[in-house]
């Protein structure tokens, strides 16, 4: 099984969503290590682009990458893709202010967790990873979407060719990498 990187269509090197500090580190500590966050924390949830990323990106694509690791989605990709991934993401609305406007998009949350790196292909130092990681070429477990299960790399995720082939037939905006394997 082939295994994809998801990417945003926007060719900007400045394409990021942000978040301020204190929101990021926590949205980091809930989706990553498992912290409590207020329950009305998602509820005022907001980010904001880099010049990369106009108001017409963000009304006619389909994936956007955060800064600090994130993924965010549109409606459209919400609408397409909630049926086929309801057991592995939650999506969490969000706004997101643009050059002129808001926009109405979804923190997406990576739920299913895989062993999905290749144990030895990573270097750590000081929590450091020193080459890029080798995944998988052969799963167990059939997926559309997972994350590293490992605790110093589950921020990573990667989508199977089932996704990609379901993203191609709902005519989303997304690009795909496909990742390095074994």
């Amino acid at each position: 099984m082939k295994t994809y990187h998801l990417s945003s269509a926007n060719r900007s090197a400045e394409h990021y969503i942000m978040f301020s500090y204190g929101v990021s580190l926590r949205l980091s500590n809930y989706l990553f290590n498992s912290k409590p966050v207020a329950r009305d924390f998602f509820k005022h949830l907001k980010g904001t682009t880099q010049r990369g990323l106009t108001d017409k990106h963000l009304d006619n694509l389909d994936y956007f990458k955060g800064l600090g690791a994130y993924h965010i989605v549109s409606k459209r990709f919400v609408e397409a893709m909630k049926s086929y991934l309801k057991e592995d993401v939650t999506f969490h609305a969000m706004q997101v202010s643009g050059r002129n406007t808001s926009h109405d998009l979804y923190l997406l949350q990576v739920n299913k967790t895989l062993p999905i790196i290749k144990e030895t292909s990573f270097d750590l130092n000081n929590d450091r990873v020193f080459s890029p990681p080798i995944f998988k070429k052969n799963h167990d477990i059939s997926f559309l979407i997972a994350r590293e299960e490992n605790v110093l790399m589950n921020h990573i995720v990667i989508v199977s060719d089932e996704f990609v082939s379901l993203c191609v037939r709902h005519q989303l905006k997304i690009n795909f990498r496909q990742t390095l394997t074994e």
